[in-house]
């Protein structure tokens, strides 16, 4: 493939999609790597996820474009087009507190943070998925318990599951104020699938 990693956490990376190589240097835990399409360039450029954040390497060089710093990240990026930049950007989801996740959709080209809410959910890690519309722009979707306020019982046991009702939930680029609730269920979710949605 294209990793091989020695004792020393050095890391040896060869693409055949794209010819691209060199030699990566990370100390903080490689949880995740996983190949980013520039629009710019002919070689992709590499996420790579660590137990403190994300970092985005140019592919040709492997200098780094950004790196964001999150405690708390449990989850692969997903990769969507949110902003108008034709650029991949990518929705995490973070431990925010018992029982809350805080999802999140990054600006692939700044590694800013453009969109944030959090949610109640107890489960350890959140399904998600992107599908692409018409427009040539993602629509990220997720699920989550419902949006509404309620306080743990003095019965609930803090990071337990609860018997709770899960929701799918449907962020538009178009109107990132707005959380569509596409449905719901009674039992713990356990995958997702995309699907093609023209809003």
């Amino acid at each position: 493939m294209y990793m091989e990693l020695s004792g020393d956490k050095r890391m040896r990376f060869i693409t055949a999609e794209t010819n691209c190589w060199g030699f990566v240097q990370y100390s903080d835990g490689v949880e995740l790597l996983q190949l980013v399409k520039a629009p710019d360039a002919n070689c992709s450029s590499l996420l790579i996820t660590t137990r403190q954040g994300l970092v985005l390497l140019r592919g040709q060089d492997l200098t780094p474009l950004w790196k964001l710093s999150l405690q708390g990240l449990r989850s692969q990026p997903t990769p969507g087009y949110f902003t108008d930049d034709q650029t991949l950007d990518f929705l995490l989801q973070t431990q925010d507190g018992v029982g809350m996740k805080k999802m999140m959709v990054v600006d692939g080209g700044s590694g800013s943070i453009i969109w944030s809410h959090s949610i109640p959910c107890h489960m350890k890690e959140t399904p998600t998925t992107s599908a692409i519309t018409s427009d040539q722009k993602s629509v990220f979707l997720f699920w989550a318990e419902a949006l509404t306020a309620a306080p743990l019982n003095s019965d609930d046991i803090p990071g337990a599951e609860p018997p709770g009702l899960y929701h799918l939930y449907l962020l538009h680029p178009t109107f990132p104020s707005i959380l569509l609730d596409l449905t719901n269920t009674t039992g713990i979710v356990t995958a997702s699938e995309a699907f093609t949605l023209d809003i």
